[in-house]
């Protein structure tokens, strides 16, 4: 059992264990929740990993199980409460642009290793403060003040959860060198932008590619995130301007590892990436 869970990580991992531990009795879905006293809509949502289920009710669908092994259930109870915790972000969540979001932050704190690719912005977790401003008070629909500091905060806060956790996550950055020559905000705030990329490349687990124009053109929609996990399939984030989608369970899955991968070979060397950004960065001081 990893020592951090995340809400959504918790809850899906319990909804799985409670659904096989189910079907492992050869019971159905409608007798569980008659024997419960539950409508069958609860139990649905409760395997979907719509809802959270408290320990009391988990005991009860485990004794009805007869899961009796005091490990199993133990490690099941913890997943419950991970479950059931409420993530700090929910109190911006009226400000966040999606839902999508939410579930993204839950993941990335207990991923082991992120696959980035961006073609047009730095990713939001190399982001500076100031930088961050500039991005996100040019989306559409424009933000209002409110949600613009709102949404530089949980930038910062995930930047905290991710980077400064005791084990942060593998990453493996690919950015376009579009990234390093557009002009976010004004020359200040790309001098600082780049010098903190460098800063961040040093990181002991963090690799930086770029991508340079001689590569060519690459047929890619845009940003996405490949999310591993110790314990889980991978999972892809796919963002944009208007929409932010998670990938789970699908043939598209392995297109964006490919995917990944051919630009990954195209890319310079961390040594040469590091000396492509700070040239660029000599350019806005």
């Amino acid at each position: 059992m990893p020592e951090r869970l995340s809400t959504i990580v918790g809850r899906r991992r319990l909804c799985a264990a409670i659904r096989r531990a189910r079907e492992d009795r050869d019971l159905t879905q409608q007798e569980v929740a008659t024997e419960m006293e539950w409508s069958l809509s609860k139990l649905i949502r409760v395997e979907s990993g719509a809802v959270g289920v408290s320990t009391t009710d988990l005991r009860a669908l485990l004794a009805l199980y007869t899961v009796t092994e005091p490990t199993v259930i133990n490690d099941l109870m913890e997943l419950a409460r991970a479950g059931r915790r409420r993530p700090w972000w929910r109190e911006y969540r009226a400000q966040m642009s999606t839902s999508t979001l939410g579930t993204l932050i839950d993941l990335e704190v207990v991923a082991s290793r992120l696959q980035i690719f961006n073609p047009s912005i730095l990713p939001g977790l190399f982001q500076t403060e100031q930088y961050a401003r500039a991005v996100l008070g040019n989306m559409l629909p424009p933000p209002t003040p409110v949600e613009l500091e709102a949404r530089v905060s949980i930038r910062m806060r995930r930047q905290q959860e991710v980077l400064g956790r005791g084990s942060p996550p593998s990453i493996l950055a690919v950015l376009d060198e579009a990234v390093l020559r557009r002009s976010t905000g004004d020359a200040a705030t790309m001098g600082e932008q780049l010098d903190h990329l460098l800063s961040i490349a040093a990181l002991p687990t963090v690799t930086i590619a770029i991508l340079p124009f001689s590569a060519g053109v690459f047929q890619l929609a845009g940003p996405f995130f490949i999310l591993s996990f110790p314990d889980d399939p991978d999972m892809v984030y796919v963002e944009s301007s208007l929409s932010e989608h998670l990938l789970e369970g699908t043939d598209l899955i392995q297109d964006y590892r490919n995917a990944f991968s051919l630009i990954r070979d195209k890319s310079l060397c961390p040594e040469e990436s590091a000396d492509l950004i700070k040239r660029s960065a000599d350019e806005f001081r």
